[in-house]
């Protein structure tokens, strides 16, 4: 990791999507997941997990993304994951579309 790099945050919210601003294998599993169950909670009635500049999910972040998005869907709301193509495609192979809503950035 350059010095940009450790200067910029690991995440951002604003306005309920919480953005991922450096790539998932950098960012330790229970912060990732701390992160996007905090949003969850914060009371925005659909909260959105921007992975826009993620190129690859590791399967640690895809289990904490899909824990997540089940406790949402028991509490009446959904999920949105925002990804680029190939990471949409990823996680619809891994099943996380039953649950959470993926939306292609590409």
């Amino acid at each position: 990791m350059d010095q940009d790099d450790a200067k910029t945050p690991t995440f951002s919210v604003e306005a309920g999507v919480l953005k991922v601003n450096r790539e998932l294998d950098e960012v330790d599993p229970e912060e990732f997941v701390s992160a996007i169950r905090q949003l969850a909670r914060s009371g925005v009635a659909a909260p959105v997990l921007d992975l826009g500049d993620i190129s690859f999910v590791p399967s640690y972040h895809i289990s904490g993304i899909r824990a997540v998005g089940d406790e949402c869907v028991r509490e009446g709301r959904a999920l949105t994951v925002c990804a680029r193509k190939n990471v949409k495609v990823l996680l619809e192979r891994m099943g996380l579309g039953a649950a959470i809503r993926l939306r292609s950035l590409d």
